[in-house]
């Protein structure tokens, strides 16, 4: 799978093993519109892309903008809204301004 894009966000507040949390509750508006630098091109309404998040999980999502290699893009700025509401059950224990690895890929 391609990846699009990588960035270490910082959690916004606890999270405990098993709870059900979404990508916006747990880092906010302001840690999703973090700019990385895109690795490879996607597709407005067409790329699929599976945002995974350290000690979390993943989920999978239809791209909301068009970005090619090369380019700046944030969490903010390629996933629906409702994309990032959507629960994920945490996997491991995540503690308040601790930095986590996201990392897109196009599937």
């Amino acid at each position: 799978m391609p990846i699009v894009g990588r960035i270490y966000l910082r959690a916004d507040r606890d999270v405990k093993v098993g709870e059900d949390i979404s990508i916006y509750e747990l880092f906010g508006r302001e840690e999703l519109q973090k700019e990385f630098n895109v690795e490879s091109d996607i597709e407005l309404d067409k790329t699929r892309l599976k945002v995974t998040v350290e000690k979390l999980g993943a989920i999978e999502c239809i791209a909301d903008a068009i970005k090619r290699k090369g380019a700046k893009a944030s969490i903010w700025n390629i996933m629906k809204y409702k994309d990032m509401s959507s629960k994920i059950k945490a996997t491991q224990e995540v503690k308040k301004g601790e930095n986590l690895s996201v990392t897109i890929e196009a599937v």
